[in-house]
């Protein structure tokens, strides 16, 4: 039995293989052992890097506030004839 390929089970979930290999997957996994435990590995690395990536933004998002933070004290100490009123 020829397994399916990791790049069509990666199209799979992107949800960007065309229709009639997409049924040929899909009958392919619910008989074969094999490429479903393939498939959940791939779907929990996907989640998993997703996670990875949320983290990543918020991370960016805060060090993004923190240099505009930061620029704005040092702006204030520096240029204090910029602040008087």
């Amino acid at each position: 039995m020829e397994h399916v390929s990791d790049v069509e089970l990666e199209q799979l979930l992107d949800e960007t293989l065309p229709l009639v290999k997409k049924t040929f997957v899909k009958l392919h996994l619910k008989g074969c052992p094999v490429c479903q435990g393939r498939m959940a590995k791939q779907q929990e690395e996907r989640h998993e890097f997703e996670a990875i990536i949320a983290v990543a933004r918020k991370l960016e998002e805060a060090d993004r506030k923190s240099t505009q933070a930061t620029h704005l004290m040092v702006t204030k100490v520096f240029q204090p004839t910029l602040f008087k009123q």
